[in-house]
């Protein structure tokens, strides 16, 4: 039964060679899109994973609303924060200090 499938579509494919060939490019485009998004998808997930307790792992961002401007998204924080950061936030840890200089 398997022989019998197999020998069809060969034949089909020799038949309609252009059509196969646009079916078969289609397939080959389409897995590698889905190989690259899934990569991609993956790389994105275990980024921090080398990190100790990574699922508690959290960013700082900031909004600045300059006046007849539109808001400002930062990743970056102010100085001020690094300060108040062990003092005001009892459940942040801070073992040592990543101010920069």
């Amino acid at each position: 039964m398997w022989r019998n499938y197999l020998t069809i579509a060969i034949r089909m494919l020799a038949r309609y060679r252009v059509q196969s060939a646009i079916n078969i490019g289609g397939l080959a485009l389409g897995l590698a899109g889905c190989l690259l998004i899934l990569t991609y998808v993956h790389y994105e997930r275990s980024y921090d994973s080398w990190i100790p307790n990574a699922g508690r792992v959290f960013q700082v961002q900031t909004t600045v609303h300059p006046p007849g401007m539109a808001d400002v998204h930062s990743q970056a924080s102010p100085d001020e924060f690094y300060g108040m950061r062990s003092g005001s936030f009892p459940q942040i840890p801070c073992a040592r200090s990543a101010r920069i200089p």
